[in-house]
């Protein structure tokens, strides 16, 4: 028992596998036809024993018979009818017409004629007069008989019909019924070992040529991965049931439950919109959002097999520390974007004064000097003081030079106001938010050049909203444009674009904000956001 232990934990997974597989199937096969063999050869014996008794009711009913047995003679056409009987049927080897006192008038050999029937199991038929089945053996051999009584017109008891069949019949019937079902079983173990081999082929190729051994290995290794990263990774199945989670996600999204492989990712993570991928089937990258005071950066894709949705992933990095080193960087771009449209303006700006102090000018020349440093100084300086977070500052600057320097008047409300200490809202989120629908306003100015090129901004944001509203004096939108200027892709510029307005729409419905449009075709756009801090509450995770 050790020795095959010891082979059997040498094997490799697949090999213990057939081995395994073999056995169970082995078994099974040889239960399921010991089982069925003892049932057809107990039925047999049950055909065999009301076969005998048929027949046996059958003769003692027969007129010529009862006057042998009334003659206590044996008659020659009695004789030719029983052999023939005997002769036609299979199941029966021996048949004994005998009176009462158990004296054989015919016997299938003849040499027991005259004789009292061999065996010595004929007496409860002549105490009883009843039928019944026996095992006895005479000269002839073992055999298993069937007594039954003959009685006169009126009822009397006058002798007995034994037929019987030999146990070497009985054997052979129960040897060739053994034959068939060995035969039955070679080829059922054949189309087992054909199909199992087959079925295994099958299974490998789903399993993309890995071994059973090595895709155990491969998942304890990928879970090791996953759970040393510090990107949060949640996935569902179809089902919107949990497939996957790591340990960073586990301590992002606080789920308690330790065990959540399999279970609804709702009761799971009850905040989480992550199955609705499963309708919409849209990969959404880069989304910014607030979790349990963490920043993070979301990536939200579906699992497709061709072309069906077989599931959904979220990938979440943790930005909190990153993104104030971001927010710097970031803010330095739009520093530096600010100052080369700034180096621009300021450009144009010195040939005017150049041009009217070679002209003898220097009044107006110092007048315009006056003007322009007052113009820019009042506004920078406003938007400095009212927008206190650096990114956003940086935002406004560059968006206002841009604005100088395309003819384009961009004021910005005086009651305008952000709290750097209180605003509930990521700085990348603000400036995605009024970056883009900005640009918009700027964009749609410069193409197509109105009488008056003017924007107005309300922006502001503390502990409890976040407001934006940006009017322009442009072009306007047609009712059939509105509907689609939030879709991924749809844009009236060309090729390639399309994306902005749809990232500000996915940002303002994941904090449960409301975005509004007012348009007119000639008489310009308004743009209105407004989102409630609800208390802080978690985004969802999609």
């Amino acid at each position: 028992m050790d020795s095959f232990s010891r082979f059997f934990t040498k094997l490799s997974v697949r090999n213990r596998a057939h081995l395994y597989y073999s056995f169970v199937i082995f078994l099974t096969v040889i239960l399921l036809l010991v089982t069925t063999y003892r049932i057809f050869f107990g039925r047999l014996v049950e055909a065999v024993d009301d076969d005998m008794k048929n027949i046996a009711t059958v003769l003692v009913q027969n007129t010529k018979i009862r006057e042998m047995i009334s003659e206590g003679k044996s008659n020659k056409q009695v004789d030719d009818f029983c052999d023939d009987c005997i002769s036609k049927i299979n199941n029966l080897n021996i048949l004994a017409i005998c009176d009462k006192n158990g004296i054989c008038l015919y016997h299938s050999d003849r040499s027991y004629v005259g004789k009292h029937i061999a065996g010595g199991d004929d007496g409860p038929m002549v105490l009883t007069h009843q039928s019944y089945y026996s095992n006895t053996s005479d000269s002839l051999g073992e055999q298993h008989r069937y007594y039954h009584a003959i009685e006169d017109k009126n009822g009397n008891f006058i002798g007995f019909l034994v037929t019987a069949i030999s146990k070497e019949n009985i054997d052979s019937i129960r040897d060739r019924l053994f034959l068939s079902f060995v035969v039955i079983g070679l080829v059922a173990m054949m189309i087992i070992g054909i199909t199992s081999r087959h079925m295994y082929n099958i299974l490998c190729r789903v399993l993309m040529g890995h071994q059973p051994e090595e895709i155990s290995h491969l998942i304890i290794q990928h879970q090791e991965v996953l759970d040393v990263m510090d990107e949060g990774i949640i996935a569902i199945g179809k089902d919107a049931r949990v497939i996957l989670v790591n340990m960073a996600a586990v301590q992002m999204f606080s789920i308690t439950d330790k065990k959540p492989i399999g279970k609804p990712i709702l009761s799971v993570f009850p905040e989480s919109k992550l199955p609705r991928l499963l309708l919409t089937k849209t990969a959404e990258h880069d989304v910014n959002l607030k979790l349990n005071k963490i920043d993070l950066l979301a990536t939200r894709m579906p699992i497709l097999e061709n072309d069906e949705v077989m599931g959904a992933v979220a990938i979440c990095r943790n930005h909190t520390e990153v993104t104030k080193l971001s927010e710097k960087l970031t803010g330095v771009n739009h520093m530096v974007e600010a100052l080369r449209t700034y180096t621009h303006e300021f450009t144009n700006k010195l040939h005017v004064i150049m041009g009217l102090i070679e002209c003898g000018t220097k009044q107006q020349a110092i007048d315009y000097i006056m003007h322009v440093n007052s113009m820019q100084k009042t506004k920078v300086g406003f938007i400095i003081k009212a927008l206190k977070i650096p990114m956003v500052c940086a935002l406004f600057i560059g968006k206002l030079y841009r604005a100088s320097e395309l003819d384009i008047v961009l004021n910005i409300d005086e009651n305008s106001c952000i709290d750097d200490t209180a605003i509930f809202l990521p700085a990348p989120t603000i400036v995605t938010i009024a970056g883009n629908i900005l640009e918009n306003a700027i964009e749609n100015l410069n193409m197509t050049n109105p009488a008056v090129k003017e924007i107005t901004v309300t922006i502001f944001g503390n502990t409890k909203c976040f407001f934006l509203s940006v009017s322009d004096t442009g072009s306007g939108m047609s009712p059939e444009v509105v509907k689609h200027i939030y879709d991924n892709g749809f844009s009236t510029k060309g090729k390639n674009r399309g994306t902005g307005l749809y990232l500000v729409k996915d940002i303002v419905d994941s904090y449960q904000g409301e975005i509004q449009v007012t348009t007119e075709e000639g008489n310009g756009t308004i743009f209105t956001i407004s989102i409630d801090n609800k208390n802080k509450k978690k985004e969802h995770i999609k």
